[in-house]
């Protein structure tokens, strides 16, 4: 645009001056189509991808003090990544000129062309540095542009960006599978897992809603135990130690180019927009989406807050290590020698100061191994229990063995092989009858069967097998508990 009937600036320079406009201006219907300047803040970013030509694509979200909501997306294009903008830390200014208004499904944004349109990045914090960290091929400095640059710095230090409500918004407790959503979240860590892809574990105080599986009840079969866990390898006790105690901690995969990782530190919340969830080898995990973008958030947002309310109050409940779905107590499947000992989640297990403990969990056993009921004791010498459970609540996975007579106390001594086969099916959640009269148990290995398995309660003790690496042969074994008998 020209400036020449631009009061703020009598500078003579003609068709060089231009104006900046307000982003409430720009976005009106009056300049759609048309080339603007505008400054703004960014306060959210994607991912940067490949399109579907040879260039590479990337959006940025930006709000000035006249206009907050929604912000408006700004799309780049460029042949090199480089090109693209970097920006530093969340807040900083960008200056783009030339950039063409356009609105799509009633939405409206900014196109940036790489033929014409330019753009500079500025340091968010007060100061008298006018001079940008990054700057477009064709950006040319104005003099015009250090009062705004100074007026949305002084603006910036009382603005505070919120989450913005819609209503794709959810909790991890209202998750399902193969639906786009967006989740306002915690990022507790995040692992680089290839040049091109990231897995950051999120958590926003509630539990992921359990699922159930489909397995064959044969020996063959649950030999290849399922995963403790999705990471490969898994997470060092050091950082599992920094993770709340309590709720559920997805995993979500990020595929881009130059993933901006530096502005978001651990400890942080965000807005993920646009996330799909699935299930992968028997765990939630989630996927950021091409079109996908995060927002930082502070603690005191408004959604940000509410979500801590919730986590403390639920924490400070008597029932506040439960999983929220076991109702307030757990299934008569199990009881255990210890009925007034305080539950712990089996994050608190894995991250007990000791290598040696004594705990109390509610728990579903997602597989056993054995899982043929002949084959839970040993086939010689005093013929003893031996078995590894998998066990899982909302916050951890863990393998426990049962040995000896703990066994004994566990299924009521040596019950003949049908009763077996029935307390296992108990444990697993089998409600078809799977063993009808007069069918063999090798039919019964062939079947897939699904189990959705109760909350039970257990006590688990942990110990060491090796006494010059204690952590690295910390196991855990099931004691006083038993199954049951449902059949009075």
């Amino acid at each position: 645009m020209k400036n020449n009937n631009h009061h703020h600036h009598h500078r003579g320079r003609g068709r060089d001056d231009y104006e900046f406009v307000p982003l409430k201006v720009a976005v009106g219907l009056g300049w759609m189509g048309q080339k603007v300047n505008v400054l703004g803040s960014v306060v959210e970013f994607g991912l940067r991808r490949k399109s579907k030509g040879t260039d590479y694509v990337y959006t940025l979200k930006i709000v000035d003090d006249s206009y907050q909501d929604p912000a408006v997306a700004v799309n780049f294009f460029a042949q090199k990544i480089e090109e693209l903008p970097h920006v530093k830390s969340a807040g900083d200014i960008i200056q783009l000129s030339h950039v063409v208004m356009q609105s799509y499904d009633g939405e409206v944004y900014i196109s940036f062309n790489k033929k014409f349109s330019s753009f500079a990045l500025f340091d968010a914090k007060p100061s008298n540095d006018f001079n940008p960290y990054q700057v477009s091929s064709y950006f040319q400095a104005k003099d015009c542009a250090k009062e705004f640059i100074t007026r949305l710095r002084a603006w910036l230090c009382s603005f505070q960006v919120d989450a913005g409500t819609n209503k794709y918004l959810l909790s991890l407790k209202e998750i399902k599978e193969r639906e786009c959503f967006d989740l306002i979240c915690k990022v507790l860590n995040v692992s680089e897992v290839s040049s091109d892809k990231w897995m950051l574990f999120v958590w926003d105080g509630t539990d992921t809603p359990p699922l159930n599986f489909e397995t064959k009840l044969s020996d063959e079969a649950a030999e290849t135990p399922l995963p403790l866990q999705l990471e490969n390898p898994p997470l060092l006790r050091d950082i599992l130690c920094t993770f709340p105690r309590v709720g559920s901690i997805l995993r979500v995969f990020v595929s881009c180019e130059q993933f901006d990782l530096h502005l978001i530190c651990s400890g942080q919340w965000v807005r993920l927009r646009s996330i799909i969830c699935q299930v992968n080898s028997s765990f939630w995990l989630g996927d950021l989406m091409p079109s996908s973008k995060l927002r930082l958030l502070s603690e005191e947002d408004s959604v940000v807050a509410q979500r801590l309310r919730s986590y403390n109050e639920r924490i400070s409940s008597k029932w506040g290590r439960l999983p929220l779905c076991s109702s307030l107590s757990p299934s008569l499947v199990t009881a255990t020698d210890h009925e007034h000992a305080p539950c712990v989640t089996l994050m608190d297990l894995l991250t007990y100061s000791e290598v040696t403990g004594k705990f109390k969990c509610v728990v579903r056993v997602i597989s056993l191994y054995p899982c043929r009921a002949e084959h839970f004791r040993s086939p010689i010498g005093k013929r003893e229990y031996r078995m590894r459970l998998t066990l899982e609540d909302p916050t951890a996975r863990i393998h426990a063995f049962l040995y000896g007579e703990d066994g004994v106390k566990f299924f009521d001594g040596y019950p003949p092989i049908e009763v077996l086969r029935k307390k296992r099916n108990q444990l697993l959640g089998i409600t078809t009858d799977e063993e009808e009269e007069g069918s063999s148990s090798n039919d019964e290995e062939e079947k897939n069967v699904s189990i959705n398995p109760p909350w039970v309660q257990c006590c688990l003790k942990s110990y060491y097998s090796d006494k010059s690496d204690t952590w690295g042969s910390r196991n855990y074994r099931i004691f006083g508990t038993r199954i049951v008998d449902q059949t009075t």
